[in-house]
């Protein structure tokens, strides 16, 4: 038998025409071994598998043989990087050109191309240091060019001991000083017949009447000290002295000063004193009158009221000097001192400052927010400061000589401080340090430089970045 083969591989490897032209059991054997051999060659295909040429950069799941857009989030597909091989393998030699994106450093490419991720032309990465140079975590060390350093304002400053001023503004209160405040009270059972004052606010002299308070009770107290005191034309009587009680006379003096005394504690003025000796009568009503001069605060007294001892009619607070109440945060309490200067400055009196000095201060804070009281003193001959108002307090705190960088050099990350030593002209380094005090623009530093060290202060921010990026070829694995 003879087989006759049309275009056996065309249209999916189809088998055409088959002629028998002789008969026989070899042509038949021979005819199926044909027939296989033609079903395994169409099996393994005459043509390539094709393989997906492009993805989707947030989807990878989307793949396709040609440009298109993702089914799921309508992005561009992107060309999907082909195997490596032994062909076409990128060289891992260093001194090839490698391309990142600016805002993606894990895009990188070994040519000029675009950044898979935001579409930014890739430039040229930077010479990547050996590890192992920097100190601070996720940053490396840089090496500028004079035009990068002229182009971004690059200066660095020395590590250098100098004096340390920290000013701090806290609000502060003024309150009246409790030395200077007088509180009228009753020590009598009576009944308040007359009163010179009216309100609180009114100004008072001392000596000044403020009320009269009739009653019975101080009587006796005077009785005791007219009989102590007897006059006679105007002479007092003193018992005479005898040998064996020569102290008479001075026992009887002091009598009349201890009933005198008494009459003093009970609020009875110098005039009235004089003027009971002088009459040699007692008197029903108290005249009390106010003991300093000032203003009364606080006014509770009504004509005819009943009073009883201890009951509190009036106050009276002079406001020559007053107080100011400032809450120190825990960080300046250690340099607080009695005396130091404070400068306060009041939104209800714009262009006026009033100056006093610390009286004193807690020496506990306040475990809620963690502050100390301080006093301070104010002189306030005006009486234009007055209880209740509130005012910006600023203190001025001798720090003493300190190792002390610019405050601009120093970079805050989350509980660590860092700056960028300057090893050599153009190369520098991020260094840990340990921060103290800080103000006037300079922070003190208690750990991490020593005393010469050139740190960068200006455009640090630039260098910060430019460090992170190199971190960040690092851990991709294109360093050395």
């Amino acid at each position: 038998m003879t087989l006759i083969l049309e275009d056996p591989l065309r249209e999916g490897y189809s088998m055409a025409l088959v002629r028998r032209r002789r008969g026989g059991a070899g042509g038949v054997c021979l005819a199926a071994i044909l027939l296989a051999a033609l079903a395994s060659l169409a099996s393994c295909g005459g043509k390539p598998e094709k393989t997906a040429a492009y993805y989707c950069p947030m989807h990878p799941q989307v793949t396709s043989d040609r440009k298109g857009d993702c089914q799921i989030c309508g992005m561009h597909l992107v060309m999907a990087s082909r195997p490596a091989t032994a062909a076409n393998a990128p060289s891992r030699d260093k001194t090839d050109a490698v391309f990142v994106c600016p805002m993606h450093p894990q895009v990188q490419s070994r040519g000029p191309s675009d950044c898979s991720i935001c579409g930014m032309h890739l430039v040229p990465a930077p010479k990547v240091e050996p590890r192992g140079h920097g100190t601070v975590s996720g940053l490396a060390p840089v090496t500028l060019g004079p035009d990068s350093m002229r182009r971004m304002g690059y200066s660095t400053s020395p590590a250098q001991r100098a004096r340390l001023d920290r000013t701090v503004r806290l609000p502060a209160r003024i309150v009246a000083d409790p030395t200077r405040v007088r509180p009228i009270i009753s020590r009598v059972d009576g009944f308040v017949t007359s009163l010179h004052v009216w309100s609180a606010g009114q100004r008072v002299t001392r000596g000044q009447p403020l009320m009269g308070i009739y009653s019975l009770g101080i009587l006796s107290i005077q009785q005791q000290y007219l009989n102590s005191s007897p006059a006679y034309g105007g002479k007092r009587f003193y018992p005479p002295s005898t040998r064996t009680q020569p102290e008479a006379v001075e026992g009887a003096t002091e009598g009349v000063d201890r009933t005198k005394l008494r009459l003093k504690d009970w609020d009875f003025s110098d005039e009235q004193i004089a003027r009971i000796e002088k009459t040699g009568a007692a008197e029903d009503t108290l005249e009390m009158a106010s003991p300093v001069s000032g203003y009364i605060t606080s006014y509770t007294v009504v004509l005819g009221q009943k009073v009883t001892p201890g009951d509190p009619l009036l106050t009276i607070t002079d406001l020559s000097r007053v107080w100011a109440e400032v809450d120190v945060f825990e960080r300046e309490v250690p340099l607080l001192k009695e005396g130091l200067p404070v400068v306060l400055e009041l939104p209800s009196l714009p262009g006026k400052s009033f100056r006093g000095k610390i009286r004193t201060f807690q020496r506990a804070l306040d475990p809620q927010v963690r502050t100390s009281r301080v006093i301070v003193e104010l002189p306030n001959p005006d009486a234009q400061l007055v209880p209740g108002m509130i005012a910006s307090a600023e203190i001025a705190f001798d720090g003493g000589e300190r190792l002390c960088i610019p405050s601009s050099a120093v970079i805050r990350d989350g509980d660590r401080a860092y700056v960028f030593v300057e090893t050599s002209p153009g190369e520098v380094r991020p260094a840990l340090i340990e921060v103290g005090l800080e103000g006037g623009g300079k922070s003190e530093v208690l750990s991490g430089l020593s005393e010469g060290d050139r740190v960068v202060s200006s455009s640090t921010f630039l260098i910060d970045s430019e460090s992170s990026l190199r971190a960040a070829l690092q851990a991709a694995g294109d360093g050395p």
